[in-house]
């Protein structure tokens, strides 16, 4: 049994060499075939109570679409599948869908932007004269609005931050140190 499962596993990786290589003979074609028919079948007689997915059927159809369409690394989708992905998850993050289009073309506008110019690190910036922050000390609406934000206690106020090479020196910075980080 184990033999044949370490067989089956081999025949596995020939056809996915052979599949994934970026040139393939016609005469290779009928051995893909082959091999892939010694495959599912033998998938079946050692896994008999593990169904087929449609995947393994597709997967009889490789010889085949290779000949029409030659290597098929070459019209592999996997690249769309992650732009895809990248798509799913900016739809939901937006939880608006009044013209979804154009917002999700906006952020993938931004995060190109953003991968062009390599601005895809953590932001580099150094704060100066950090002290925890007093909410008695700021007007009535600065305390309100401070409030209603649930922030953390842990909240620090600092009065200078260089931030890329730029020194900001306005009035008192806030922000709350985090220890995920």
């Amino acid at each position: 049994m184990c033999d044949d499962v370490w067989l089956c596993f081999l025949l596995l990786t020939e056809i996915f060499e052979i599949v994934c290589s970026t040139t393939i003979h016609k005469s290779c074609l009928p051995y893909l075939e082959r091999i892939i028919f010694e495959y599912l079948s033998m998938r079946q007689e050692l896994f008999p109570e593990v169904n087929l997915r449609s995947k393994h059927h597709y997967l009889s159809h490789y010889s085949k679409l290779s000949l029409e369409f030659g290597p098929l690394i070459k019209v592999w989708t996997m690249r769309f599948e992650s732009k895809h992905r990248f798509f799913k998850k900016t739809t939901r993050n937006l939880q608006n869908f009044i013209n979804i289009v154009k917002c999700l073309s906006e952020k993938h506008e931004l995060l190109q932007s953003m991968v062009r110019l390599r601005a895809d690190r953590r932001l580099e910036s150094k704060v100066f004269e950090l002290s925890d922050f007093n909410i008695n000390l700021y007007h009535e609406d600065i305390k309100t609005a401070t409030r209603k934000m649930n922030l953390p206690d842990d909240i620090q106020q600092c009065t200078r931050v260089n931030f890329k090479g730029n020194m900001l020196c306005i009035k008192p910075c806030y922000g709350f140190v985090s220890h995920h980080l």
